[in-house]
């Protein structure tokens, strides 16, 4: 029986403790060195030798490992040796291991005045019975109207969270939204909740994406102003106040918070007639911001249109040319019977808030307010070109904001959009000079 233990090791690990005391009394390298090698050669059966580092490097390991007091496995010391002999080894591959997000491609879109509803939060809130099941628990158009017709969600986030998921729903734009509305639980990484009247608004976005967590802010593709209702009345100058227009929106522009897509790619050059001021300009739909065209809109854009040019071009879309303004296009996806039915709308929300005549603006609030010259907007407005068919403000960043413009050699056809900024596709001034009186002929004497 004392043989059988013998060749288990036990002697072994008594001897071991003996020697480690010698060891950690010593102070000498080489007897450090030469107790440590003694160790390893008493180390008892070859099983348990399996697990020990050999060489001379191991036996500095052994003595490192008793010295110190560690607490690592024999095989992380054979691991530690391994790399340090030079051999190349293999590491193993685990898919668990990454510490960040993979990088996406998608587009951002922020939509202002609108709410990212959370539906997982939303239904716990509303204690769903476990008897209940959604039929449609994947995200779409189709689930949040049931969860409207289930009156999980109101009207209202139903309604925004349809549309932002047919904007999603390509897989090619991420929605992120800014409100200040207190309806229901909405997703903290996609929603905001702010004033984006507030000087503190540019801050707070780049706190909330992306400057906060230590990484590089999310840049947005095209801002959007939400156009599905807006109220007649003050309402529109007590939400769209002047700082919006006059401060945020050029700071978008200078925080590099907008995503301008390829510097030689993604621009149009617009051809012009000899009828509009400016010629030929350059156009896009990256990094751009659009506006209902709306009353209080139009008059606060013409208001501070001296500050907008230094950072924008300033243009006015007719209905044919919305395509490119990606929230229209996603909602007009919907069915109009379901968004009459049970989302208390109809699908073509543009035609009621976005049209504006020189009747609707001359008798309006907003033209009257002190900051406002009310000559110089009706000469806008009367230089539109088919103003009747207007349903949009966009306001697009000039490209001398890119990145890569500086290094990036480019023969740009024209300035207008590039690094010049000011209103595009204006008809020439409506403004009549006067002319001088003509000069009085003599009259013809009587004979």
């Amino acid at each position: 029986m004392a043989r059988d233990k013998e060749e288990k090791g036990e002697p072994a690990k008594r001897s071991t403790h003996k020697l480690t005391n010698k060891l950690s009394n010593s102070t000498t390298p080489n007897a450090t060195c030469a107790v440590a090698l003694s160790i390893y050669c008493f180390a008892g059966t070859q099983k348990s030798r399996r697990c020990w580092p050999t060489g001379r490097f191991g036996s500095h390991l052994i003595a490192y490992h008793l010295m110190s007091k560690r607490k690592d496995p024999p095989e992380q010391l054979y691991a530690d040796n391994r790399r340090a002999s030079g051999k190349r080894y293999r590491k193993k591959r685990d898919p668990n291991s990454w510490s960040s997000s993979i990088l996406t491609i998608r587009s951002n879109i922020l939509l202002l005045g609108m709410s990212y509803p959370s539906v997982e939060r939303a239904i716990e809130e509303f204690n769903l019975s476990s008897k209940v099941h959604i039929l449609h628990p994947e995200p779409s158009v189709e689930q949040a109207i049931e969860l409207v017709r289930r009156r999980i969600l109101g009207t209202i986030d139903g309604r925004d969270y349809a549309r932002i998921k047919a904007l999603e729903a390509s897989n090619e734009m991420l929605a992120y939204t800014v409100s200040k509305e207190n309806g229901g639980p909405y997703e903290k990484k996609r929603h905001l909740d702010a004033d984006f009247n507030s000087r503190t608004f540019i801050k707070e976005i780049m706190m909330q994406w992306g400057v906060g967590f230590g990484m590089e802010p999310i840049k947005f593709k095209q801002i959007i102003l939400d156009y599905f209702w807006i109220p007649p009345g003050t309402w529109q100058q007590m939400h769209w106040k002047p700082s919006f227009f006059r401060e945020n929106l050029p700071q978008l522009v200078h925080k590099s918070l907008l995503q301008y897509g390829c510097l030689n790619k993604d621009i149009k050059h617009v051809h012009t007639t000899k009828h509009i001021e400016g010629g030929d300009y350059i156009a896009s739909d990256s990094a751009t911001i659009y506006l209902p065209f709306c009353e209080n809109c139009f008059v606060e854009v013409v208001a501070c249109s001296n500050v907008l040019s230094k950072s924008f071009t300033i243009s006015f879309m007719t209905k044919g040319e919305l395509d490119e303004h990606t929230l229209w296009k996603a909602t007009n996806t919907i069915s109009a019977q379901s968004m009459q039915d049970w989302l208390q709308k109809k699908i073509d929300q543009e035609e009621e808030y976005c049209q504006l005549t020189r009747q609707k603006l001359v008798c309006g609030s907003a033209i009257g307010s002190n900051h406002v010259d009310k000559n110089d907007v009706l000469d806008v407005f009367g230089r539109i070109d088919n103003v009747e068919d207007v349903r949009m403000i966009k306001l697009t960043a000039l490209r001398c904001f890119h990145p890569e413009f500086k290094q990036i050699q480019t023969n740009w056809p024209c300035r207008l959009g590039v690094d010049k900024g000011g209103y595009v596709g204006l008809l020439k001034s409506a403004r009549k000079v006067k002319s001088a009186p003509a000069a009085l002929k003599p009259r013809k004497q009587l004979q």
